[in-house]
């Protein structure tokens, strides 16, 4: 009778073996149960499940050899067959494999729909390492996101000290030097400087295109927006009947491609090069499991009766 068992189903039937045969050593009872199942030891029936569910031939006259073979005495009474039957047959009917009689030698054959979970698995923890990836790159985004903040904080610190003189004096030559200096920037796409009266004292716009692969990337991907950066400017109370602003609005696509730290397609490619990882190291996983267990097949089963 051949079986899939997987290794719970080997530590259920030792230990239903216990119960029949208490007088037996525990260790004798796996050798005698791995013998049975067509492994030439209990170390590599266990090495064999530990690479997955594995097919074994029931045979009771190599299970009782063993036994017989080192003197054990009521054992007659013991079947491993029926044992393996208690314990897989209504645990794997349950888990989708099909039972079937071959015509010829009347042997119960079990074939198993095992592989499909086992590829659930691999996928799994393929799409495990996918999201650890994807986290990743979420932090580093927001790492370039903190570093575009600072820096534009920096710039608004430095230019909102003249914008309070231009507004204070009424100066548009002064405001528009200051717009003019915050335009040198390549990523901001416009700078606004309104009085006290909500008026709006200097101003400057322009397009940006995209000319890096980062920035051509965040917009393909609608990452492109804009981001607008306020600076309430410091006047003296008696002159502020409304809050007068520094305003500037920054492509941040272009700003994340032009400030030094992580860019956005460098991140696309860390992205692309971990998943590349992942699958190769799952792929590996896979082979080298695939070769155990032929090599444990080739070398440690026992031949067929």
């Amino acid at each position: 009778m051949k079986i899939l068992i997987t290794f719970k189903h080997a530590q259920l039937i030792k230990k239903e073996l216990g119960l029949s045969l208490p007088h037996i050593k525990s260790s004798h009872r796996a050798e005698a149960m791995a013998r049975g199942l067509g492994w030439k030891s209990n170390a590599a029936l266990r090495a064999a499940l530990m690479c997955g569910p594995t097919e074994c031939e029931v045979d009771d006259t190599r299970f009782r050899s063993y036994l017989e073979d080192r003197q054990f005495e009521g054992i007659d009474h013991c079947s491993l067959a029926e044992t393996v039957m208690q314990v897989c047959g209504d645990t794997i009917r349950g888990r989708g494999v099909d039972v079937g009689t071959e015509v010829n030698t009347g042997a119960t054959t079990k074939h198993s729909l095992f592989s499909h979970m086992r590829l659930n698995n691999k996928w799994g923890a393929a799409a495990l390492g996918l999201f650890a990836v994807v986290c990743y790159l979420m932090a580093t985004m927001q790492t370039a996101e903190d570093y575009l903040d600072q820096a534009m904080e920096t710039s608004l610190d430095v230019a909102s000290r003249a914008a309070v003189r231009s507004v204070l004096i009424l100066d548009k030559d002064l405001g528009n030097e200051v717009i003019a200096g915050l335009m040198e920037y390549p990523y901001i796409v416009s700078a606004e400087i309104k009085d006290d009266h909500g008026d709006r004292l200097s101003f400057e716009r322009r397009d940006i295109q995209a000319e890096t692969l980062s920035h051509w990337i965040q917009d393909l991907l609608s990452f492109g927006q804009q981001q607008v950066y306020r600076r309430v400017l410091d006047l003296p109370p008696t002159l502020s009947d409304t809050d007068a602003e520094l305003i500037v609005v920054v492509d941040r696509s272009k700003a994340l491609s032009v400030l030094p730290g992580p860019t956005f397609a460098g991140m696309v490619a860390s992205l692309f090069l971990a998943g590349i990882f992942v699958f190769s190291i799952a792929a590996a996983r896979s082979a080298f499991w695939a070769w155990l267990r032929t090599y444990l097949a080739s070398n440690y089963r026992l031949a067929q009766a």
